[in-house]
């Protein structure tokens, strides 16, 4: 439960997926505020910590929209500098947007069970 009027979340539809909902939700902005005051990043790998104390770090210069679960580890190695060299080159670069979900981390914890 959200406690702010100015948010407005509608669960349609349950998955029989373990904790998996379709929602929508109005006022997306005002919800990933209060998510980022209320609450604490997970991260199995890193100091969530830091995730707050260096957001920018935890960026790629893909990355444009707010809402993946993950790091984007993929592309944090480029740079736009890196960027101007490939297109220099005649590379093409194309952008795109990729949010890892919860049912990643979901089917990835199962997986280390089973082993």
């Amino acid at each position: 439960m959200v406690d702010n009027p100015e948010i407005s979340i509608k669960i349609e539809q349950r998955f029989s997926e373990e904790s998996q909902y379709r929602a929508v939700v109005e006022n997306h902005e005002t919800l990933i505020c209060y998510l980022a005051s209320h609450g604490e990043r997970l991260d199995e790998y890193v100091d969530s910590s830091l995730f707050y104390k260096y957001p920018d770090a935890y960026r790629s210069v893909f990355s444009k929209k707010y809402g993946s679960l993950e790091i984007p580890s993929a592309g944090i190695h480029f740079t736009w500098d890196l960027i101007q060299k490939i297109k220099d080159k005649g590379g093409l670069i194309s952008f795109i947007t990729l949010h890892v979900a919860s049912t990643e981390m979901l089917s990835t914890e199962k997986y280390k069970q089973n082993v």
